[in-house]
């Protein structure tokens, strides 16, 4: 199996968030993001259109970060040159918070325990491919469980 075949059928069930649930925020970046991907689906981005919206990882809301998320990673192992951008924030997405910020952490640990295991494994399997250190998400993943398991 592909790199790229392996993410999609990781992320092949996740439901799409909706229009209305892209992002909360408003402002002309977060309304930019949203006119974006309203109405499409996670298949078909080029790398250039994922890479001019990256900051995407700070508006969007928890159903669509995960709903997009393969998108971005397909992106990253077919176009590692164009797409070296989206690397950083999803690394920092999926890395511990720092300090007290007890709400962060709460929506981070919410998000970590979301994702299942062969979305974990896709995410780390696009990092190691893209010789990243994959410690620190090793390291979340191994102190989070999947909800539900």
């Amino acid at each position: 199996m592909t790199l790229q075949n392996l993410i999609e059928s990781a992320f092949a069930d996740v439901p799409h968030p909706g229009d209305c649930h892209i992002t909360t925020c408003s402002g002309d970046e977060a309304d930019d993001i949203t006119a974006y991907f309203r109405g499409r689906t996670w298949r078909g981005h080029s790398s250039e259109q994922l890479c001019y919206h990256n900051s995407a990882f700070s508006f969007f809301t928890e159903d669509a970060l995960i709903y997009y998320l393969p998108a971005f990673l397909i992106a990253l192992v077919e176009d590692p040159e164009t797409a070296n951008t989206i690397a950083e924030p999803i690394l920092w997405m999926f890395t511990a918070p720092r300090g007290n910020k007890q709400r962060h952490g709460e929506a981070f640990d919410r998000l970590i325990t979301r994702l299942t295991a062969p979305q974990r494994d896709a995410l780390l399997r696009v990092f190691q491919h893209l010789h990243y250190d994959v410690a620190a998400l090793v390291e979340v993943f191994n102190s989070h469980p999947i909800h539900g398991v």
